[in-house]
């Protein structure tokens, strides 16, 4: 599901000049470290104009120096998890890599519970694209059917 949502994504970006704004998230929940993984895909082009905006100055993702720490740091105030006691859980960031016309972040986070009854907030963009929708899919252990969430316009929490 995660291939086709973003092979659909990426196809319908190409064709319509960048009018569909979306972002993917990818959460594994590997039971060995009761970690959940999760990668974000971002257009790039979507991350340096919110970067652009909310640092007042040009800002080019494959060669500003504080590109990692500006996205770091706004990734933080839009993205958030929350555990069944519904305090924050702490993202830990591993990194990101700037492939071609994406951003790939990669972050985590202990949940000993397990994922079921973890809140997700996921408001990315939504400060310049009130249309973005962002599609997040959930495994365990990268196998099995995957769980898919939808944050569209008015969507901001979703429970795994």
């Amino acid at each position: 599901m995660k291939q086709l949502l973003l092979a659909l994504w990426l196809s319908v970006g190409a064709l319509s000049a960048h009018n569909f704004h979306a972002s993917l998230t990818s959460i594994d929940y590997r039971t060995d470290a009761q970690n959940l993984e999760m990668i974000i895909v971002l257009n790039a082009d979507d991350l340096e104009k919110v970067l652009r905006v909310q640092t007042g100055r040009e800002i080019e993702i494959d060669r500003t120096k504080d590109t990692e720490a500006l996205t770091e740091a706004y990734l933080r105030r839009q993205f958030e998890l929350r555990g069944t006691d519904q305090k924050p859980l702490p993202l830990h960031w591993v990194g990101m890599e700037v492939k071609t016309n994406f951003v790939y972040v990669y972050v985590e986070t202990k949940v000993p519970g397990g994922p079921k009854g973890v809140q997700v907030r996921n408001d990315l963009f939504r400060d310049l694209q009130p249309d973005q929708v962002n599609l997040v899919t959930m495994k365990q252990n990268g196998q099995g059917k995957s769980s898919d969430f939808t944050f569209g316009p008015g969507v901001s929490w979703q429970t795994l």
